[in-house]
């Protein structure tokens, strides 16, 4: 094998297969390159060593795609994150970005392969029948394929993130729904002998996300200062059990934000309904002059036991089609909650608070269905102005 000196590049030999092949040491380690065309080969040194001056030079590896992102989410995100959003996270990892582009070499990850993928995550069916997958998912897939990308450039397993050039995926929001007093008087009417029909009244006196309410304990609830403290929130990881490491069915942990930790002033409904609830776990645990310790799931099954968030759900579900009401989901109580707020002219900072919302932003953009209306109700004010007398100068 020749080998030949390429000013300031290197070595460059031509080998017994008639490849070529350049050699130079980068970052204090000797990297290679070949092709069949000398200037093709000649071209991939300068470009590795334009990327070493530069200080975004990475040795080439065939480590897959998906090699890297289960690495990323088992030994990166996992340690870091709630079991729920790790579980959101293994979802989109193991159903939508592994079969596709799981056996493609890492640093073949291009923005136009992104691009295209994420184009073709939009037209993609839910499954055989169904309706497409929504804008908020694929958004949800790029932003996890993005972050597993932007770790792989800190690692140094590729010189740049190609996914921050991707088209950013525009989420058209849905319109909130929500219960007006008219519907909220007739749900409540049809479900008032129903044995969850508490829980959906502080629900909708509160605002309490499903988590909350179902990890809510009595003494979070101070009847006599007419307040509830969210201190906790019961979530349900699908947990991946081992022998060693049981399956986790509930976890009952802090609020993911600190915003969520709050107090929440209650309506006199809800704390007539809340001392019902009193009465009632009192006379299930055998006479009315029992107290709570206080430890007790403030909405329980009668024998104490936790409820299950996702069967207030399915429940509250069951309810709707039962009774033929508006077909909605439980979270809109708490929808219907902000909005009976804001139209009854509390001011938007208080809800934020209640809600729990770590943004006002996410409030004002979540509820700008009942900014309208109020902007519509001000004009009504001024109706009439026309044809009202100017007094001023007269007399």
């Amino acid at each position: 094998m020749a080998k030949k000196q390429a000013a300031g590049r290197g070595s460059i030999v031509k080998r017994k297969d008639g490849r070529f092949m350049a050699a130079a040491t980068i970052n204090g380690e000797r990297v290679y390159f070949y092709d069949k065309e000398q200037k093709e080969v000649i071209r991939k040194l300068d470009e590795a060593l334009e990327q070493a001056r530069k200080g975004v030079y990475v040795k080439s590896t065939k480590q897959t795609f998906g090699e890297w992102m289960d690495f990323w989410l088992n030994e990166i995100i996992k340690p870091e994150v709630r079991p729920v959003t790790y579980d959101y996270y293994e979802y989109i990892v193991r159903s939508h970005i592994i079969p596709e582009l799981g056996n493609l070499q890492l640093n073949k990850i291009t923005t136009e392969l992104l691009d295209r993928f994420y184009n073709q995550k939009k037209l993609q069916k839910k499954q055989v029948g169904e309706g497409l997958l929504s804008k908020k998912l694929v958004a949800a897939i790029r932003k996890v394929i993005g972050m597993a990308l932007k770790k792989a450039v800190i690692k140094k397993k590729i010189a740049f993130n190609p996914n921050e050039y991707t088209e950013p995926i525009r989420n058209s929001e849905s319109e909130v729904e929500y219960l007006t007093i008219e519907e909220i008087g007739d749900f409540l009417d049809k479900i008032s002998n129903d044995y969850w029909c508490y829980a959906f009244i502080t629900a909708l006196g509160t605002g309490l996300r499903r988590g909350e309410l179902a990890a809510l304990k009595w003494k979070h609830v101070d009847l006599a200062k007419g307040f509830i403290s969210v201190e906790q929130s019961v979530s349900c990881p699908k947990a991946h059990g081992s022998e060693t490491e049981p399956r986790i069915k509930f976890l009952i942990q802090p609020p993911k934000t600190k915003k969520s930790i709050r107090k929440i002033p209650l309506p006199f409904d809800v704390i007539k309904v809340l001392k019902a609830v009193q009465a009632q776990q009192r006379e299930f645990k055998g006479g009315n002059v029992i107290d709570l310790t206080g430890e007790e799931f403030v909405f329980a099954w009668p024998d104490g036991r936790m409820v299950d968030p996702r069967f207030l759900t399915k429940h509250f579900k069951k309810l709707i089609r039962r009774f033929k009401l508006k077909n909605v989901h439980l979270h809109c109580l708490r929808h219907s909650y902000a909005s009976m707020l804001l139209e009854n002219g509390e001011d938007l900072k208080i809800i934020q608070e209640n809600l729990g919302h770590t943004d006002i932003k996410i409030t004002s953009n979540i509820y700008t269905h009942v900014a309208e209306k109020l902007k519509i109700r001000s004009a009504r004010k001024l109706d009439g102005f026309t044809t009202k007398k100017n007094a001023v100068g007269k007399g």
